[in-house]
């Protein structure tokens, strides 16, 4: 997900007393793109956000040396925070699968993840109909299949039960 050979884009540094954005090149910033910048490391995503939010406050602070943002700047920063959101979250729903079976009960699992039992129960079964989705479109060109096969789709819906009360028993 976020391994690869994906480009490496080292942040900017900000140097408030110099007012300058070292190695930052207004004309060269990325396009706003979450997609594309989960294959960056998550450092870096890290970091960038860091640097253009610190640029942001000390903006709004009114310091003295800083340099306003740009809309370009702002819809980076957006979909920065929107890539590491992402790749936060990626794998959470394997997460609630593999506490379920270690006997993990929903209002754990809801009470971990800040929701309603139904709602933890609701994002689980949209994940399954995902994988189940991944899996029925069928191979990828090289013959690799992801997501859930019908067993397996089948057994991960048994990690739901109980059923959440607003599904029929």
């Amino acid at each position: 997900m976020m391994h690869g050979s994906a480009p490496h884009h080292d942040p900017p540094a900000f140097d408030l007393e110099g007012g300058d954005i070292r190695g930052y090149d207004e004309g060269a910033i990325p396009e706003p793109d979450p997609e594309l910048l989960l294959n960056a490391p998550f450092s870096s995503l890290v970091a960038s956000e860091a640097q253009l939010s610190h640029r942001a406050y000390a903006v709004r602070s009114g310091h003295p040396y800083a340099s306003r943002l740009t809309a370009e700047d702002f819809l980076y920063l957006m979909a920065l925070r929107t890539a590491i959101s992402r790749a936060l979250n990626w794998g959470s729903q394997a997460d609630v699968r593999d506490a379920r079976e270690v006997g993990a009960d929903w209002s754990a699992i809801a009470t971990a993840r800040g929701v309603t039992v139904d709602r933890a129960q609701a994002e689980f079964v949209h994940w399954i109909d995902a994988q189940a989705a991944l899996w029925d479109s069928g191979p990828t060109p090289s013959g690799v299949r992801f997501g859930f096969s019908l067993s397996e789709r089948a057994s991960v819906r048994s990690l739901v039960r109980p059923p959440c009360s607003s599904m029929p028993a």
